[in-house]
């Protein structure tokens, strides 16, 4: 295309120039990027497979970006794929596929302890998984009990008490603790 153009300064003198205006078509999609590999545990909530992913267009720019198919069963362990595309104004289309395994949650839960392990004979047990935390893998928080105990608040030494957190697979992470009961051996002592 031929494209005449004129300027006119304020004394009234005049300049042309002819433009030739070649139109190309656009025939490059966009480019995805930043889209990856996932691994998730059975039985957990699909990841949001768009978080962080873009596409660019040289023309366009940014270009939105849908799932186009996925097979993903979050309830059986397998190997799946996900396609996503890109569609710019021209409408050539981008497409990348990327895989979600399915897998079986089979680490245990990992107990940790923070506090005082020790009573004074004839005081009552406290209870002891209140004090204890415990992070898991695949369900993060787990709450923790006691599994067993054979302290016996009435009788001075070590007992054994064990703590226990089952996360959502059924793995059981257990710790086995040493609580001392103990005789007050302290003499009283004024103040006055």
């Amino acid at each position: 295309y031929e494209i005449l153009v004129s300027a006119i300064d304020n004394a009234g003198n005049e300049t042309t120039a002819t433009l030739n205006i070649k139109v190309i078509e656009d025939t490059v999609a966009p480019i995805i990027y930043d889209y990856q590999n996932w691994v998730v545990y059975k039985g957990k909530q699909e990841p949001n497979y768009l978080y962080r992913v873009y596409a660019w267009d040289e023309v366009d720019g940014y270009t939105d970006i849908v799932i186009e198919s996925s097979t993903v069963n979050t309830n059986q362990v397998g190997l799946y794929e996900v396609v996503l595309s890109s569609t710019d104004e021209s409408g050539n289309v981008a497409t990348v596929t990327f895989t979600v395994e399915i897998i079986l949650d089979t680490e245990a839960p990992v107990i940790s302890y923070y506090g005082n392990l020790k009573i004074l004979v004839g005081n009552p047990v406290p209870d002891y998984a209140k004090w204890a935390s415990c992070n898991d893998n695949a369900d993060g928080y787990v709450p923790v009990s006691v599994k067993s105990s054979n302290v016996d608040n009435t009788v001075p030494g070590d007992y054994t008490m064990v703590l226990s957190a089952v996360d959502s697979s059924g793995n059981e992470g257990t710790l086995s603790i040493t609580v001392k009961v103990y005789i007050d051996t302290t003499p009283p002592e004024f103040l006055g």
